[in-house]
């Protein structure tokens, strides 16, 4: 759990320059297509896109495809979830 005593490990907000694997991508893209589309109103499938996207994240992670610093970025700057020291 976090609070607001528990310091946040900051990332670099700098856009990804990093190649990520084309399933990590695609899932990056329907992520971003789905949160306009929820900003609307018009869409219930939010809460799954998130979901794909911090599990494809976690694979991503664990298989080596990308670094534990660049999951982290991901986390932070597109699904705005931080982590603690």
């Amino acid at each position: 759990m976090f609070d607001i005593f528990t310091p946040i490990k900051e990332y670099d907000c700098t856009p990804q320059t990093a190649v990520f694997p084309s399933y990590l991508q695609e899932s990056i893209e329907l992520y971003k297509r789905g949160e306009k589309k929820a900003k609307t109103g018009n869409y219930l499938g939010f809460d799954n896109d998130f979901c794909q996207l911090q599990s494809d994240i976690n694979i991503a992670e664990i298989s080596g495809d990308i670094t534990s610093e660049q999951a982290w970025s991901l986390r932070h700057n597109v699904l705005g979830i931080m982590n603690k020291i």
